[in-house]
């Protein structure tokens, strides 16, 4: 088995822009027994960084590995130099650019005889191939080109200096594994894996540095062009990073929960520019907190909804309560329901998901559990006692401008409208649209990649209940003035939002799309 490698170095320029000082802009000035002509001026520097990617040997090979063993291939030492203050992103997929596979074929075969890539963290199983940094033992899956699935992100302060912009080069060590399978053709496997360096802009962020706000879904498909391609993104209201994924029903899901502060010092102001509020069809609501104002809405959330406010201690929740048509949030803290994915082990921790990941902080935010909201707040409105039309669905929700919640069911009981539904079938993860019992591996699968569903537990009036059991998301559909739909899972069963519904005052977890 042999991996060859290509490096591909990008330099993104840093524009610096000084304005001159002036009293007045383009005038004459009149002053005692004179007359002086000031005006503005603008003057603009390019710095355009050095950026240097060196590679400590030609390929990585595994040699004579044996039908249902594993072994490990020479290590990689990856060295990046730079003169830029901020930093620089390395990143590692599979294929090349142009070209991207996430398998190790053998040359002149048909695509049977291959290694498939690993799917989730964790320990190889057979006929698996996976990459490992700093000579661990847990394995990760690369995905193709811009899914940043091995990030490394070097970064300083805008007033760092020349011994802190990596001028001297760091590094990290790269290995692969696999695994092979009982019974395969012999031959050598082999794959490029592309390394791709780029220089970040000032305060940090360089690939991951795409913006939520308004993107269409073809630009997506643009960043992400393969089921399974996986990028960060900025959501432009708090800075917040999300995950998100191309996912196997055709749309792009963000594949950790929200995480927005209603309301919270840091937080912009929530408008149609930033956020999904829309002033037609069932965007309206009664006393919903909007204005209009040249052509841009606004929502200013009622007093209540303020999340710094409503904070979880253990498992007390202060300042809620079960008024279904007042916006409520609650701030989730720093907390983390990893699983690896194999057993029931949900845990709350930050440590316990570093340690299995190589201590990578970027790929263990999706398991961060977010903040919890009503279903008031989660269609952003301060009343949804106007929207209670069985299986209407709210037009408005908290998600960025262009995002979306997703449906749980309309009148007709059309596929379309059953979002979660589409999306456990097309992962595997259930075996019809309706389905309460999982497929093989789904309860695994629907907390690891590529979906990561996170069992964060619920709100219940003034406490947490079933954190680490019970994983519940709004939907955007109607049943009564009192109760909405939402997808539930836990470890024997789960119901994707067509039959499941409960009352608006329960505080859920929120995941938006891109339909």
């Amino acid at each position: 088995m042999k991996v060859k490698h290509n490096t591909i170095i990008k330099s993104l320029a840093t524009l610096i822009v000084l304005s001159g000082v002036s009293v007045l802009s383009s005038s004459l000035v009149k002053s005692a027994g004179a007359v002086s002509y000031q005006d503005n001026f603008d003057v603009e520097f390019t710095f355009n960084p050095t950026l240097n990617v060196t590679l400590d040997t030609n390929a990585l090979t595994i040699s004579d590995l044996a039908p249902g063993a594993s072994a490990m291939s020479n290590a990689l030492t990856v060295t990046v130099t730079t003169n830029n203050i901020a930093g620089y992103e390395l990143s590692a997929t599979v294929g090349n650019v142009s070209n991207a596979s996430t398998d190790l074929r053998l040359s002149g075969t048909d695509s049977t005889n291959k290694f498939q890539m690993i799917a989730s963290s964790g320990a190889l199983s057979k006929g698996y191939w996976g990459y490992t940094l700093n000579n661990g033992t847990s394995f990760n899956a690369l995905n193709v080109y811009t899914s940043d699935a091995l990030t490394l992100n070097k970064t300083s302060d805008e007033s760092g200096t020349a011994s802190d912009s990596y001028a001297g080069g760091t590094t990290t060590s790269f290995k692969i594994g696999a695994y092979a399978a009982d019974s395969q053709v012999a031959g050598d496997y082999t794959n490029v894996i592309t390394f791709v360096a780029v220089t970040n802009v000032a305060g940090g962020g360089g690939v991951t540095n795409y913006e939520m706000q308004n993107i269409t879904k073809s630009e997506l498909a643009t960043l992400m062009p393969n089921v399974g391609d996986s990028i960060q993104m900025v959501d432009n209201r708090d800075g917040n990073k999300y995950w998100v994924t191309h996912e196997a029903d055709g749309k792009f899901w963000m594949t950790q929960n929200l995480d927005l502060c209603i309301g919270c010092e840091g937080t912009t102001t929530l408008t149609s520019e930033n956020t999904n509020l829309t002033t037609s069809g069932s965007g309206i609501y009664a006393d919903s907190g909007y204005t209009s104002s040249n052509g841009v809405i606004t929502w200013t959330p009622d007093a209540t909804a303020i999340t710094s406010g409503r904070t979880i201690s253990g498992t007390t929740v202060s300042g809620w309560t079960n008024n279904n048509n007042e916006p409520y949030s609650a701030e989730g803290g720093d907390t983390y329901y990893y699983t690896s994915g194999t057993t029931d082990d949900d845990t709350g921790t930050q440590a316990t998901c570093l340690a299995a990941n190589n201590n990578d902080e970027e790929y263990c935010k999706h398991w961060h559990v977010g903040n919890y909201y009503n279903w008031t707040a989660a269609i952003a409105s301060n009343s949804s006692s106007n929207i209670s039309t069985l299986y209407e669905n709210a037009a408005n929700s908290i998600c960025p401008a262009g995002w979306t919640l997703p449906y749980g069911r309309d009148s007709g009981n059309t596929a379309t409208y059953r979002e979660f539904g589409q999306l456990f079938l097309s992962a595997g993860i259930t075996t019809s649209l309706t389905a309460t019992s999982y497929a093989a591996n789904g309860f695994t699968n629907i907390r690891t990649a590529p979906l990561f569903f996170v069992r964060g537990g619920f709100v219940n009036v003034t406490s947490l209940d079933g954190a680490a059991s019970y994983g519940r998301y709004w939907s955007s559909s109607v049943v009564s003035a009192s109760n909405a739909y939402l997808m539930n899972f836990y470890s024997s069963s789960l119901n994707s939002a067509f039959y499941t519904y409960i009352y608006r005052y329960n505080g859920f977890s929120v995941r938006c799309l891109v339909r």
